[in-house]
């Protein structure tokens, strides 16, 4: 890992890191480097924009969470005044829908139903600011793909979030975070938005993938002399999946008990969850139609356009299409009017849940990610219902989907 930045004039004793993380030194430095920067924005009260990009899976969003939760537990006293908000440029690149997740990100962290009627950025962050009175507020934002902001030109949320980071306000500031996999995503932005930037950059590299995968093996507490291919993987890109997928198709026994949310664990997006709670009741209903007609009912489902159907009634593996899954959500966004966003976005975040490995694509076959996903491909889902289950609720998530949970009998 290399670092590039400017000297902070924050200075702090590096604490001892979670278990649970993956260490080395390289990571260690980024960890105390990185505490000591955010802290410096909350002391100091200044507004900056910072780079932290990498390769897929090296680690940037779960350190990041881990620095936050380390900040949060030092001063109790952040947790009315430190607001962090998390968007993806998947999905958030227009401002109307930022918004929209901003507010429903803020309903949680406060444990309220406020309904702002706010179209604009700048005076969103005022009202919330002016809600704490006399109280100093802080926001950090957290672009991941950030180099997907940069592709939308038009309404983007980046010229509203950067004009709102440099306006000078002394009710509250701004630490915007830019996450990317690309390292050259800062020549991709427009000039007016290349000035913005601060030249603090944190390139993360990498750990070798004999390292990782020892790592992997300790943390599930197998045996140390399972042997994995080396062809199994060419990049640390899904590894964990990809080992936690070998050891259950060997029958190898992992103690369940280690991480109940492994397959879930990171950062699920509200539209990535929702998607697999959807995906979840399309399979039970596929199984349960399926049941029915083994026991010779017959009875139909209007709800459901299924084609293919799988004997074994098991759900992992039930097969479904992503047509299947549209359906499913395009009656919920019109039964709730939440969570409105363009088929293109809807794919391209199922595509996101493929490449995690929550879901495997099936054509006769395992296909290749890299295959465009069409109406003819078949799908099985890799997660089980226990563990949406447990993820459900362990996470502070809004009412709706909690809701959606429940009346499908999730939770």
């Amino acid at each position: 890992m290399s670092l590039r930045r400017q000297p902070s004039r924050a200075t702090a004793k590096s604490s001892p890191v979670s278990s649970s993380l993956f260490i080395n030194s390289t990571i260690d430095l980024f960890l105390e480097q990185f505490s000591q920067f955010v802290r410096r924005h909350i002391t100091e009260n200044k507004s900056e924009t910072v780079l932290v990009a990498g390769p897929p899976c090296c680690g940037k969003t779960k350190l990041l969470e881990y620095i936050f939760n380390k900040v949060y537990n030092e001063d109790i006293s952040l947790n009315e005044r430190l607001f962090i908000f998390r968007l993806n440029g998947l999905i958030h690149s227009i401002e109307s829908l930022a918004i929209q997740e901003i507010l429903s990100q803020y309903n949680i962290q406060q444990k309220t139903t406020n309904d702002y009627q706010c179209d604009n950025l700048q005076i969103l962050l005022e009202t919330i600011s002016n809600e704490k009175k006399d109280k100093k507020v802080f926001f950090i934002f957290t672009l991941d793909h950030f180099e997907q902001f940069t592709y939308q030109k038009l309404n983007s949320i980046l010229y509203t979030l950067f004009d709102a980071v440099y306006l000078n306000q002394k009710s509250y500031s701004i630490l915007t975070i830019a996450i990317s996999n690309r390292s050259d995503c800062l020549e991709l932005p427009e000039k007016r938005l290349k000035s913005r930037f601060s030249q603090i950059y944190y390139i993360l590299s990498s750990p070798s993938i004999d390292e990782y995968t020892k790592y992997i093996l300790q943390l599930y507490k197998i045996k140390k002399d399972i042997q994995i291919p080396n062809d199994l993987f060419n990049s640390l890109t899904n590894i964990e999946q990809k080992i936690i997928h070998y050891l259950r198709d060997s029958n190898i026994n992992m103690n369940e008990n280690t991480r109940p949310d492994q397959q879930l664990d990171g950062c699920l997006t509200h539209l990535e969850l929702l998607l697999l709670l959807m995906t979840n009741n399309v399979i039970k209903r596929i199984d349960e139609k399926l049941q029915n007609k083994i026991n010779g009912t017959n009875e139909s489902d209007d709800d459901d356009n299924d084609d293919e159907e799988n004997k074994s009634g098991i759900m992992t593996d039930t097969k479904f299409t992503f047509d299947q899954i549209y359906h499913e959500y395009s009656k919920y966004v019109l039964k709730n009017q939440k969570y409105f966003y363009d088929k293109a976005v809807v794919r391209k975040t199922f595509l996101h849940l493929i490449e995690r490995g929550f879901i495997r694509r099936y054509v006769g076959r395992y296909a290749s990610v890299d295959e465009p996903l069409s109406s003819e491909h078949t799908m099985i889902m890799v997660i089980n219902s226990d563990e949406l289950k447990q993820y459900v609720e362990s996470k502070p998530l809004p009412a709706e989907i909690k809701r959606y949970a429940k009346l499908n009998t999730i939770i």
